[in-house]
C-alpha cells in the first residue's frame, strides 16, 4: 500500500485510513488482504480512492500473485464490484 499510495497517482495525499488488514484465502491458497482509503488534497469534488490489495502465495517457488483495485471513496457501485471481484478470485495452475 505504501508503494501504491506514494506513486504519481497520489501526489498530494492528505490521509490514509486502513479499513481491513487480514489473512485472506483465495481458492484455498493463503494470502493477505489490505483495504485502505487514500485521501487527497487539491482535487475539488474528489475525496480519494478506496484501494484493495490481495497478495497470495500460489505455491510457486519464489512467486506471489497480486490483485489491486481502486474505486472512488463513497462510490457504492464500484466498491460493490470490487467486493464481487474479490469473492471471485481464482488461482490458476
Amino acid at each position: 500500500m505504501d508503494c501504491l499510495s506514494s506513486s504519481y497517482y497520489y501526489n498530494d495525499i492528505s490521509d490514509r485510513k486502513d479499513l481491513r488488514s487480514e489473512a485472506h484465502t483465495v481458492d484455498g491458497k493463503s494470502g493477505w488482504l489490505l483495504v485502505s482509503e487514500i485521501y487527497v488534497n487539491n482535487h475539488p469534488g474528489v475525496k480519494g480512492d478506496q484501494i484493495a490489495i490481495v497478495v497470495v502465495d500460489t505455491g510457486r517457488e519464489g512467486k506471489l500473485s497480486i490483485f489491486v483495485s481502486e474505486a472512488p471513496i463513497g462510490d457504492a457501485g464500484r466498491i460493490s464490484a470490487v467486493n464481487t471481484a474479490l469473492d471471485s478470485l481464482k488461482v490458476e495452475p
